[in-house]
């Protein structure tokens, strides 16, 4: 997945990224670039399910704000957030390194209302790890929600008036899966 993500983020290719390591992505990505203009800075932010989205993105060098993995929501309305924190704490983790995609999509969505980013960066994950664990009742089931909560962060832009008509979604995979009953799995 790190190699198709920094594929998607850097538009090319890096053959030194082949595996998922969390090590820092040396390349510069789109959202790096754009941190850097003077009308984006500080205008972006990323939240993703998988906890390998710091490195990728390369929080540290670039100074964009993601939030990943278990990591504790901060941005918003405090009330919310202290409740789904407290939930997201006490809720069996099915995967050590990956969120569940209604905690992602929960902070992205405060994060709209709160900061307005002109960039936001959205990762889900559980499609891909109930695919790998080769559950595909759980793999429809997610990737239904998952329709859910990209309408509900469309149906947020066209509330906003900062969003309004002048919104762009850009929804991709990092990889496709393989062929036969065991082959999709990977």
């Amino acid at each position: 997945s790190y190699p198709g993500y920094n594929e998607i983020l850097t538009g090319a290719p890096d053959l030194r990224i082949d595996s998922n390591d969390k090590k820092y992505n040396e390349n510069l990505t789109v959202l790096e670039w754009l941190h850097g203009k003077t009308e984006f800075e500080n205008r972006i932010a990323a939240y993703c399910s998988w906890d390998v989205f710091p490195f990728i993105v390369n929080d540290k060098r670039s100074g964009i704000p993601v939030n990943a993995g278990w990591q504790p929501l901060t941005v918003g309305n405090p009330d919310r957030i202290a409740a789904l924190n407290f939930v997201a704490e006490q809720l069996f983790h099915e995967w050590d390194g990956v969120r569940y995609d209604s905690f992602t999509i929960s902070g992205a969505i405060e994060e709209l209302k709160t900061n307005k980013p002109r960039v936001l960066f959205v990762s889900l994950g559980e499609t891909d790890d109930w695919a790998h664990a080769g559950r595909y009742d759980r793999y429809l089931i997610t990737a239904r929600q998952n329709d859910f909560f990209i309408r509900s962060l469309w149906e947020l832009t066209r509330e906003l008036p900062a969003y309004r008509d002048k919104t762009l979604f850009l929804v991709t995979t990092d990889h496709g899966r393989g062929y036969g009953r065991e082959g999709w799995k990977s």
